[in-house]
């Protein structure tokens, strides 16, 4: 401002006439004179302005306000281009202020002038601007992020010197460029078309955050890379702040993180482990992927709690799971066991689980900590193997018994043949005999007292009468024996190597005549009934000896269930009754046997696993749970037929076998 004449500050008129709002204060800062304009300005009456001190009229006089007082009275005039001022009751104005020294006519200071001018809007936005962007500056040169100030267009204001010695770059030879013309990194044209179009969206008020991996040299880093923009106050964006962090150790760490989880959840896929821990306190449980992969669940969800995973359990294993988890947290000790599982897909596994407890630092333990490995491959190998081996030995049983019966059926015949042969002749004799007797009583009818007496201790009436019966009861008998003969000669078939013509009738009969003793009625049952729905079946090819096995077992299990409703009310309403059905079917390829009993049925979930080797529902000691696996395979694999049970309780069940007529080749 242009120093006035000594006399000039006194001047009310030339004060008045100046466009700036001033105020002149004397050394002790006293007020002397003041335009109306400064008096507005500052909210002060005209008539207290006169001999108030500074201090006075400006209560809330800002420090630095007395330092450039000071300054003044010492001859260094002081200015503030613009400040945002409290004004008693009015609104925070923005005024460009000057505090200048004045003189007398000797030329000493005899005060302060205290020139004051409100600011214009367009100066307030641009003095606002110039403050916003002194603040972001300062805190980008003192950030040790990489930092960059940008124009909406993305030119460079300001870069901080962490960026600089990053990109190794010198701060003249980037400001003013735009920012993705900058080499910071090895820029291809893709990337500069990326970083432009993310640049492009901040400058429309969008926070951009990437991850980025860059290229210089041999060097790869990994980024953390956002634009954040910054709005005015009318929200229009202003400048553009890009961060970057260096994220390169933490990736690589990440990176080598996921590969050695995806390598440890490929392991476990391998070997068919998962890991699982228990927190007993909180109840949480946490699963690997294996753990899901081994309970056949969707690896999204969240692991099921322990009340829900011991509802997976197979319900004859679940009390050995929980007497086992019983030990280990309150005898703290290490486990070892294995259980099946039901998978939703009703599917059973068997697992083999490991694991031990975990302590607090009171030695308490709070969690359980383990493996789970699937073995039902192993299982199923370990079946596999004492099935066969079982089928060898029931094979060999089988065979054995089939040579002891043939060579029984062979020793049994030789003597039936030789009575049943005679039995005919002997009939003849004593017809013979008889007729004799008859002719000589009637030649002499008073025999002689000693023959008299004979007659009578022999009761020869009756001996006549009874002894023809008494023959046809042999003959009935030796009939039997040479039909059991049969019987037993056509089910000794166990050891035929070699498919033949095999008559289904014959197999059926010989297998009802062995069981012939737990069908007809004794003292402690009413027995069992036979209803035979036979329709004319031609020979099939296949291993007849085999067949009668399988007849066997499904006739055997029917009896042993029929049993069981023994001395029951229902028994006597529906006496216990097993019907055979044969037939051709309609195609004419094969003929279908059907088994039906009037037992109390098969629950579902037996059903479900009843050609499973080695499972029983029986009592330990009186099944193998081999018979209608043996069965099956036989049936489906030898015979390349089907097998099927149909069963629901109270409604009895029915083994339908299906058997083809030919075999076909190879």
């Amino acid at each position: 401002m242009a120093q006035p004449h000594s006399t000039s500050p006194l001047s009310h008129l030339w004060i008045e006439q100046s466009p700036m709002a001033i105020a002149v204060f004397d050394q002790r800062l006293r007020c002397i004179v003041a335009s109306e304009l400064w008096c507005k300005i500052h909210q002060i009456q005209p008539d207290q302005v006169k001999g108030a001190t500074f201090g006075e009229l400006m209560p809330t006089l800002p420090l630095h306000w007395q330092t450039a007082l000071d300054q003044a009275l010492q001859g260094n005039p002081t200015s503030h281009e613009g400040e945002l001022l409290n004004i008693p009751q009015s609104k925070r104005e923005w005024v460009r202020w000057e505090a200048t020294p004045w003189r007398d006519t000797q030329g000493k200071i005899a005060g302060v002038m205290w020139s004051s001018t409100v600011l214009t809007k367009q100066r307030k936005q641009a003095l606002r601007r110039q403050q916003q962007e002194e603040h972001i500056r300062t805190i980008i040169n003192h950030s040790v992020q990489l930092m960059a100030l940008l124009t909406p267009e993305g030119r460079i204001l300001e870069v901080n010197s962490t960026t600089l010695a990053w990109a190794r770059l010198q701060r003249e030879s980037v400001l003013g460029l735009l920012f993705w013309d900058v080499p910071w990194w090895e820029m291809s044209v893709s990337n500069q078309a990326k970083l432009k179009g993310a640049i492009a969206k901040a400058a429309n008020g969008e926070w951009v955050q990437r991850e980025i991996t860059v290229y210089r040299g041999d060097q790869v880093t990994v980024l953390n890379f956002s634009i954040t923009p910054i709005t005015d106050e009318r929200g229009e964006v202003c400048y553009l702040l890009p961060e970057g962090q260096d994220i390169t150790e933490r990736k690589t760490a990440q990176q080598a993180m996921i590969r050695q989880e995806a390598n440890w959840n490929a392991a476990q896929k391998l070997a068919q482990v998962g890991i699982w821990e228990w927190d007993i306190l909180t109840g949480a449980v946490v699963w690997s992927e294996g753990v899901f992969r081994i309970y056949g669940l969707n690896l999204e969800q969240l692991p099921p709690s322990l009340d829900r995973q011991v509802e997976l359990i197979y319900e004859g294993d679940r009390q050995r799971f929980y007497t086992t988890l019983y030990n280990t947290i309150y005898h703290e000790e290490p486990y070892d066991l294995e259980f099946r599982i039901i998978r939703s897909d009703e599917s059973l596994r068997y697992i083999h689980a490991q694991g031990q407890p975990r302590r607090t630092e009171q030695g308490e333990v709070s969690h359980l900590f383990g493996i789970l490995l699937d073995i039902t491959d192993r299982k199923q190998l370990e079946f596999q193997l004492q099935r066969s081996q079982n089928q060898l030995l029931d094979l060999e049983k089988m065979s054995s018994l089939g040579q002891l019966l043939a060579g029984v059926a062979h020793e049994i015949n030789n003597p039936v043949n030789f009575i049943y042969g005679n039995l005919t002749h002997a009939d003849n004799y004593i017809q013979d005999l008889l007729n004799l007797v008859s002719l000589y009583q009637t030649t002499y009818p008073q025999p002689a007292p000693a023959i008299q007496e004979e007659i009578e201790a022999i009761d020869l009436e009756f001996l006549i009468e009874d002894l023809p019966q008494l023959f046809s009861s042999l003959q009935v008998g030796a009939d039997r024996i040479k039909e059991i003969v049969v019987s037993l000669r056509h089910f000794s078939r166990m050891d035929e190597a070699e498919m033949k013509p095999v008559d289904i009738y014959q197999g059926l009969e010989s297998t009802l005549m062995i069981l012939q003793n737990r069908l007809k009625p004794r003292a402690d049952s009413v027995g069992i009934l036979i209803v035979k729905n036979y329709s004319e079946l031609p020979k099939i090819e296949g291993y007849g000896g085999q067949l009668n096995q399988v007849f066997m077992n499904i006739l055997s299990n029917a009896i042993d269930a029929l049993e069981e409703r023994e001395g029951q009310p229902e028994q006597k309403q529906k006496p216990s009754q097993i019907t055979i059905t044969t037939e051709v079917v309609s195609t004419g390829k094969a003929i279908q046997i059907r088994f039906v009993d009037n037992g109390p049925g098969i629950p579902p979930g037996i059903q479900r696993r009843l050609f499973e080797p080695f499972f029983t529902t029986k009592p330990v000691g009186k099944g193998t749970g081999l018979g209608l696996a043996i069965s099956y395979q036989i049936i489906t694999e030898k015979h390349h037929g089907e097998l099927l049970c149909y069963s629901s309780p109270t409604m009895g069940t029915e083994f339908k076998i299906t058997l083809p007529i030919q075999q076909e080749a190879g």
